[in-house]
């Protein structure tokens, strides 16, 4: 009977470990819309406003979610968030005197509500209110993963990706940028960095042993450009600047004429386990795709692309994958 009774109970802690409970708390700098400060967004008054947070975890009520000023830090707000299961994705926005309004709460009409995946462990996230911060400006990061899916480096049903950098001091201050909106193995996040050089790395799950050029590889540098005259930031790379490997199940006879091509480029032999045809270019964004069911060639028109390299990916419907490279002229 002993057996039995220690398998209950061994059954037992490992749902409780499952489960565990965890708190996170969310801090938030609102250094930049205080009364008073340099700012052209001055909508805070401590001496009679106050902070609270609204989520998927209060059913976007934040009557009693009211965040406290940190001792000896007169801009900083901060408030626990306790009792949370690991896994759960956190949505929410902090307000100022609990109003949605495009000066009271941050990322005001359409824009995105602020996520957050529970870790197993007690976190502390730092923020900045409405990411207002002078002379940063919105970056946007596309980080292809699929060469990590492809490799089994990456599960998407259980892995997140982050960014560290410079502009969150490398992860270290309890904040990160996750990478959130996955398309066809792409994953994108917008984040706000200084004018100027970028450093910053993809980690899985937020672990150095998991980031792109371990053990001292080189960082990604790219010059962020000031917004102020229209100019976009936006910055697209293959986790790793891996791409997808060959994969034969397609066998050898599959062509892609004429390479270098100028305008059609066609692509022919191909079985009847071919499903779809994407291409790529050298960053990882993917530029044209079309579906191939029931054809053996396919023509693509490549007119309209910038002159240079292409990856050419047939798939079939398991995204089973077979890649050629082209030369655009």
């Amino acid at each position: 009977m002993k057996k039995p009774l220690l398998s209950l109970l061994f059954t037992m802690l490992v749902g409780l470990t499952s489960f565990a409970q965890v708190d996170v708390k969310l801090t938030v700098d609102m250094t930049y819309q205080r009364v008073g400060q340099v700012s052209s967004t001055e909508f805070f008054d401590p001496a009679n406003d106050f902070i609270d947070v609204a989520g998927s975890f209060n059913d976007w009520d934040g009557t009693d979610y009211h965040l406290t000023q940190v001792v000896d830090a007169d801009s900083l707000y901060e408030i626990t968030l306790t009792g949370l299961t690991e896994g759960d994705v956190l949505e929410f926005k902090f307000r100022i005197n609990g109003t949605w309004t495009a000066t009271t709460s941050e990322f005001w009409g359409d824009q995105p509500n602020r996520k957050y995946n529970v870790r197993s462990v007690n976190t502390e996230i730092k923020l900045i209110f409405d990411n207002y911060y002078p002379g940063w400006v919105p970056v946007t990061v596309n980080v292809n993963m699929n060469k990590a899916i492809d490799d089994a480096v990456f599960d998407p049903a259980n892995d997140w990706v982050d960014l560290a950098g410079t502009f969150n001091n490398w992860g270290n201050n309890g904040s990160y940028d996750v990478l959130w909106d996955a398309v066809d193995g792409i994953y994108s996040a917008k984040i706000i960095a200084p004018v100027g050089e970028m450093k910053w790395k993809t980690r899985i799950n937020s672990d150095w042993n998991t980031s792109e050029f371990p053990n001292g590889g080189a960082d990604r540098v790219n010059a962020i450009a000031d917004t102020a005259g229209g100019v976009t930031n936006e910055i697209s790379v293959w986790y790793n600047d891996e791409i997808l490997s060959v994969n034969d199940k397609f066998g050898a006879d599959i062509s892609v004429y004429p390479n270098p091509v100028r305008g059609i480029l066609t692509i022919a032999n191909m079985n009847e386990s071919v499903n779809s045809i994407e291409v790529y270019n050298v960053i990882g964004t993917k530029v044209k795709s079309i579906s191939t069911a029931d054809r053996i060639s396919v023509d693509l028109d490549m007119t309209g692309l910038s002159s240079g390299v292409y990856f050419i990916n047939v798939l079939d419907a398991n995204r089973n994958v077979k890649t050629m490279k082209v030369v655009k002229q």
